[in-house]
């Protein structure tokens, strides 16, 4: 994922889910941009420590989040 963030700008987190794991965040949209609104604790997305509430998603493997669902950004 390509993350907008304030303090840090531009940066590119790559999150590996294992067999009985979960990436741990979930996702807002306010219409033209794609937020991370929570990070679960224990989850990956915590223990790697870079995303964090607020951030923008700018791109999921090669995808804008504004030109595709969701549910399936994350797939």
């Amino acid at each position: 994922m390509l993350i907008y963030c304030s303090v840090c700008k531009v940066f590119m987190v790559e999150l590996t889910r294992g067999w009985n794991s979960r990436l741990g965040f979930s996702l807002r949209g306010d219409g033209h941009h794609t937020y991370i609104s929570a990070i679960y604790a224990d989850s990956v997305a915590a223990k790697d420590g870079r995303l964090q509430p607020g951030d923008q998603v700018l791109m999921v493997i090669d995808c804008t989040p504004s030109t595709v669902m969701t549910i399936k950004l994350l797939l």
